[in-house]
This record gives C-alpha cells, sequence and structure tokens, in this order.
C-alpha cells in the first residue's frame, strides 16, 4: 500500500530522472545530492498526504486539499500534522551528508511553563539555501514573497507563518513542483519540531538561532 500510494501521483511510474532538480533556477541553487533529498522529502509529504483518502489519488490537489482538512479538524488545543514522525525520521536519516546542516539550525525555545527549560527546534540556516530558494519563489509568487521576507528579519517560523500558509493552501499553484517542495520543506519542518516539543508551551526566547 504504501509502495501504491507512494507512486500515485506519477500514474504509479518512478520519475527516471529528478523533476525537482529540472525545475527552473533549482540546479543553480542546490547541488545534486541536496536536489536528490528535495525530491525524497517531498515525495514523502505528497505520499503522507493521499493516504489520507479513502480512494487512490487521481487528483494531487485533492490529497493537498484532504491534508488541509485533516489539520483544521485535528487534534484541538495541540500541534498537530497528520505525517508519520517515524516515516519521515527514516527519511531524514537516508539523507546526504551535510543536507541537514545545509538546510537547517538549532534553536533554542524557552518553555513557557518553566522558563528555566528549553527545547531545541529547527529553523532554516539564515541567509542559507533555503532563503535563497525562498527568494527565488518570491519573485513569482506574493505569498511566499511575504514568508521569505519574514523570515528573514526574524529568523524562525511564526504562527503567522504557519496560519498563512495552511490558510492559503489551495491557492498555491501546486503545478509549479518548486512551490510543492517549498510546502513540504515548511510542512515537514513543523512537523519535527511539533514533535520535539510536543505539548509543551514555548515561546521564542530570541528571534536569533544558536549557532
Amino acid at each position: 500500500l504504501f509502495i501504491a500510494l507512494t507512486f500515485a501521483i506519477s500514474n504509479c511510474t518512478p520519475p527516471a530522472t529528478n523533476p525537482v532538480a529540472e525545475a527552473t533556477g533549482m540546479a543553480e541553487i542546490f547541488t545534486e545530492n541536496e536536489l536528490e533529498d528535495l525530491q525524497a522529502m517531498l515525495q514523502l509529504f505528497e505520499t503522507q498526504q493521499c493516504a489520507l483518502l479513502e480512494e487512490s489519488a487521481t487528483d494531487l490537489a485533492d490529497c493537498y486539499h484532504a491534508f488541509a482538512v485533516a489539520v483544521v479538524n485535528g487534534q484541538p488545543g495541540t500541534d498537530y500534522l497528520p505525517i508519520s514522525y517515524e516515516a519521515q525520521h527514516i527519511t531524514f536519516g537516508d539523507f546526504h551528508s551535510g543536507t541537514l546542516a545545509t538546510f537547517w539550525n538549532n534553536q533554542m525555545l524557552m518553555r513557557a511553563d518553566d522558563p528555566n527549560k528549553q527545547i531545541m527546534t529547527l529553523v532554516y540556516q539564515p541567509e542559507g539555501k533555503i532563503q535563497t530558494y525562498l527568494d527565488l519563489l518570491g519573485e513569482e509568487y506574493i505569498l511566499i514573497k511575504q514568508y521569505a521576507d519574514t523570515f528573514r528579519n526574524i529568523h524562525t517560523i511564526t504562527p503567522k507563518m504557519e496560519e498563512d500558509v495552511l490558510r492559503n493552501l489551495k491557492v498555491f499553484n501546486l503545478a509549479d513542483i518548486r512551490v510543492r517542495v517549498f510546502l513540504a520543506v515548511h510542512f515537514l519542518t513543523l512537523n519535527d519540531n511539533y514533535k520535539r516539543r510536543g505539548n509543551l508551551p514555548v515561546q521564542v526566547t530570541s528571534p536569533e538561532v544558536d549557532s
């Protein structure tokens, strides 16, 4: 079932090449290994979305809609995404050496219920390749430009940024694989952080990130 869902969006045939690498501007930002890892992230993200449907996906937009509905109707009072953390852990564990450190940095969040304790979460590397990628998409998509500008200014993914992406999920151009990669990177970053901090209340102690 997992394998079938994995290839549902590509007519059950795995691509002979990496479509992420072939998208405009991607090879100018990322290495071949990084592009393979981005493709793996996208495949994981969309497989998890399509698994929410009772029948095999015939339209990728249906998968994204099912995902948005599942998030909105998820677990009240908690940070919740219908993405298997175990599957994500396996995918991230298979990344090429250096990808994790190239894409992400650690950020310490103070626990609101105990200011003496902190939780380590992930953020994009400030002025790193993800930022460059967001800027590229921002030239064409105003929503992603706003996201990119906000992250550049405060170096964290704010609740407002999370809300804006989810609320506008239906208007993103899914025909552009670069946009879908953005959504995969965004939601998988959040999913990792949600699992790290569980239901503990947190607040950002500083807009800066740890080096």
